[in-house]
């Protein structure tokens, strides 16, 4: 049969793939489809390739032990980069043209790895369940930065749990690998120049019963997924941080999925004339990378770390925490404050919308079926901003009530203000009322009391395990005093 024509093209390139194109410890794997029975990355690797190392706890991204270290090309950084991740929440599907390496792969000849080997003289383990995730979580780190500080070292396994050992003897071994310059082991190296960016579109149908999901799409090109979108009823899976939580617990099934985190121009972070453009496909830990390297972005890579954990940040999306409409998404706080604009892109064209738009109601947003966010922006706040997350954990916690103020002052008068609240509606919003009390006038401690009492009447927050109305209500109250008090303390003590 003949094929002609762009679409044809597409529709057939999708129905060919019909293998599983990988490498794992530094070995390439090619598995048919039809043999794979699982849809976690975890239960593939325990159930299919008997690589039990990884253990299943949780099933939400929160404990790490089942963490493994991913290398891909990243059009970003353009190299070979590696990511520690929670394989509890990774499709399978998604590991198509990476290196997969798990805890049995670093042994070498008979020998443990120099991190394991730390692990034993500090005593840094007893149970030994959470021991391999805490591992591989220091090898992503150590790939990346073969000499990290103790606080990048907390940072990389801010998002592993340990029940019995004791957090010091952990710390004691990371630190003790850390003094001297990590070499990159040899099966990792030899792999990198197979990692190239996949330039096919990949059609996935799954063959086990009871699958969550029947067919899996993952398009290249925005081309493609648009042209996808147009013709089907199609869920839109990023990083899927939030959505694999779904299927594992409440069993959420979906009959046709696209999953756009292949698309490479959606991988893209741009900083043009002030305003940062963040490509639907940007990872929180890549704007972080980002932000890292612009002086005038560094108070919200503040915030930005401790958004999740390192493993879920390595996956999550910001368009995703956007798009999934929670009403405590922590990343919306600052982008509302910042005046963001969302460009949605569809087959016929684009559209902006400001992102104080966009949520119609709880977990309603507005975005077309044949719609996908193609670009964040906003311009680089000018004021002063302070971030405010009240929750039990400091990371890899949802937020009881979380906030952002961007503060501009000219003398002692407020030239302008941004304030945002999230988990205190039934999606994150702008307090408006509260910041036309404040535009123009002298600051003053008497103010800023008035403006928290406005916050506190125009919220609606519901009671749930993470607090009760009341409660909320004084939060915001509080969060607000707090912020005024850390961008202006010299009014609290007139």
């Amino acid at each position: 049969m003949k094929i002609e024509g762009e679409e044809s093209r597409c529709y057939n390139l999708l129905m060919v793939e019909s293998k599983l194109i990988f490498y794992l410890n530094g070995k390439k794997q090619e598995i048919n489809t039809e043999n794979i029975k699982d849809f976690s990355l975890l239960d593939f690797l325990r159930n299919h390739l008997r690589l039990t190392g990884s253990k299943k706890s949780c099933s939400e991204g929160d404990c790490g032990a089942c963490t493994v270290v991913i290398g891909e090309y990243s059009p970003i950084e353009k190299k070979v980069v590696y990511k520690s991740i929670t394989s509890c929440i990774y499709p399978v599907y998604k590991i198509h043209g990476k290196h997969i390496i798990t805890i049995e792969g670093l042994e070498e000849n008979g020998n443990l790895n120099e991190i394991q080997q730390a692990f034993i003289e500090n005593h840094a383990i007893q149970c030994g369940f959470c021991t391999p995730g805490m591992i591989m979580s220091m090898l992503a780190l150590l790939l990346n930065n073969p000499k990290p500080d103790e606080h990048q070292i907390s940072k990389a396994l801010s998002g592993n749990l340990c029940r019995c050992t004791g957090y010091q003897s952990i710390k004691n071994a990371c630190v003790q690998v850390s003094g001297k310059v990590y070499k990159k082991p040899e099966f990792i190296s030899n792999t990198e120049n197979q990692l190239k960016e996949i330039e096919k579109d990949l059609h996935f149908k799954a063959n086990f019963p009871n699958s969550p999901v029947k067919e899996y799409y993952i398009p290249s090109s925005l081309n493609s997924a648009l042209k996808l979108l147009e013709k089907n009823s199609l869920t839109i899976f990023n990083g899927c941080s939030d959505i694999a939580v779904r299927i594992n617990k409440a069993e959420a099934s979906f009959e046709k999925v696209l999953d756009i985190s292949g698309i490479k121009e959606l991988k893209q972070i741009k900083l043009q004339s002030g305003k940062v453009k963040i490509g639907g496909n940007i990872t929180f830990n890549e704007f972080l990378k980002f932000a890292e390297r612009n002086e005038k972005l560094k108070a919200i890579k503040e915030f930005f770390e401790f958004i999740g954990s390192n493993q879920i940040r390595n996956i999550g999306t910001i368009a995703g925490n956007i798009s999934n409409a929670s009403p405590i998404a922590d990343s919306v706080i600052f982008l509302l404050s910042a005046d963001a604009e969302l460009v949605l892109s569809s087959s016929k064209g684009k559209r902006k919308v400001k992102l104080t738009d966009f949520y119609k109601g709880y977990k309603q947003i507005d975005l077309n079926k044949n719609e996908l966010i193609e670009w964040i922006e906003f311009e680089i706040p000018e004021g002063e901003i302070s971030f405010l997350k009240t929750s039990k954990r400091k990371e890899v916690d949802i937020a009881s009530v979380n906030s952002c103020v961007i503060l501009k002052l000219k003398g002692r008068k407020i030239k302008d203000v941004a304030i945002s609240f999230g988990g205190v509606f039934p999606y994150p919003i702008r307090i408006f009322k509260a910041e036309e009390y404040l535009k123009g006038k002298e600051i003053s401690r008497k103010l800023i009391e008035k403006a928290a009492e406005i916050c506190k009447s125009e919220v609606k927050p519901i009671s749930d395990v993470r607090g009760s109305e009341d409660f909320r209500k004084k939060l915001v109250y509080n969060q607000i005093l707090k912020h005024f008090l850390k961008l202006t303390p010299e009014v609290f003590y007139e």
